[in-house]
């Protein structure tokens, strides 16, 4: 399946996801060609332009609590899932938000709960849910993610390991006019909009983690 990805993916997305040459192609051009409804492309549009913050980084986790994610995940993956975005094999474990805050603790699940306020003054202090799942990058299996933009408020993604242990499978997302690479050491946490579109670049070597959380309000836009 991701062969066949590979095969319709168009040029522009090819040079970024595969080739990896993000610096080099204009975000605009970038978005035309990423498959969105209309309204997703005008909230993406709209995020690419916008001259306030889309997304932030901050630490997070530390190497211990993202040594006990990473075992966790490691004894439960499964390759039965299908991802929504793409329609690959998603590699991902669903985990619920207490089961979570017991592998961590409750002060650093306020800590995260917190991160859309950093990001923007004006978000909401309650979610009406938070999605949360781990997912395994490696070559062989689930080796990169396309552009899309996700189906909620805010989404954090913090990396459970650093980029230097592989090759690829860098985040970057289209913000600031310009699509940018996400450089982002062990425990660090990604906060951005729903409506900014990102993706993760093609594995070369080694195993990418990632926490995810979808942060839903009652009313998304």
């Amino acid at each position: 399946s991701f062969v066949r990805a590979r095969f319709f993916m168009p040029s522009v997305v090819e040079k970024v996801l595969i080739d990896q040459e993000v610096e080099s192609v204009n975000a605009l051009d970038l978005l035309s060609r990423v498959d969105l409804s209309h309204k997703h492309r005008e909230l993406a549009l709209e995020a690419l332009i916008s001259k306030t913050p889309q997304c932030i980084n901050v630490p997070m986790l530390n190497e211990n609590e993202c040594k006990k994610l990473k075992a966790f995940v490691n004894s439960r993956i499964i390759d039965d899932g299908i991802d929504d975005t793409d329609g690959c094999p998603d590699f991902q474990v669903n985990i619920s938000e207490q089961k979570l805050e017991r592998l961590l603790s409750p002060d650093t699940m306020q800590r995260i709960k917190r991160l859309p306020l950093k990001l923007e003054s004006n978000a909401p202090s309650k979610f009406e849910r938070i999605g949360v799942f781990i997912r395994m990058y490696k070559p062989d299996t689930r080796p990169w993610m396309p552009f899309h933009i996700d189906n909620n408020k805010y989404t954090v993604n913090i990396a459970l390991n650093d980029d230097r242990e592989y090759e690829g499978g860098n985040l970057v997302a289209l913000f600031g006019n310009r699509v940018q690479k996400l450089e982002r050491t062990c425990g660090m946490a990604t906060c951005h909009k729903g409506s900014c579109i990102h993706g993760v670049t093609t594995m070369s070597s080694g195993t990418r983690y990632s926490l995810i959380l979808f942060f839903h309000s009652i009313n998304e836009s």
